[in-house]
């Protein structure tokens, strides 16, 4: 395990130059994209913005969400998020509604289910 452990951390120290502030946390896939990275540790390789602006449509809309909620680490770039016309902060209160996998998940009925999420891993 010491041996692949060290091999690991060769291996990412090499990039790690490369790659500072060039990775971002995602691009709208369409107008209906929903993505929150909340209290993530997000290493010195994420873009200062947080997620790539992609203006124009049809990838944004009022359906569009690429949020964050206390996220952390070298990789938070507080003042370059703050100008990211994509990338918002998220609230205690905006945050509520998606603070729980019950909340996010529904099932084709309507219901609200979590079942299928496997939390021992």
């Amino acid at each position: 395990m010491y041996i692949v452990d060290s091999a690991v951390r060769a291996a990412n120290a090499t990039i790690g130059a490369a790659i500072k502030g060039k990775c971002p946390l995602g691009p709208p896939w369409n107008a209906q994209h929903r993505s929150i990275f909340a209290r993530t540790y997000l290493d010195a390789s994420i873009l200062p913005a947080g997620y790539i602006d992609w203006g124009g449509t049809p990838r944004y809309s009022n359906l569009t969400l690429q949020a964050e909620y206390r996220d952390f680490g070298p990789g938070f770039n507080a003042s370059a998020r703050a100008v990211a016309k994509f990338d918002v902060q998220l609230s205690d209160r905006a945050w509520a509604p998606y603070s729980e996998p019950r909340k996010v998940f529904i099932t084709p009925q309507g219901k609200l289910s979590s079942e299928w999420i496997d939390f021992g891993v």
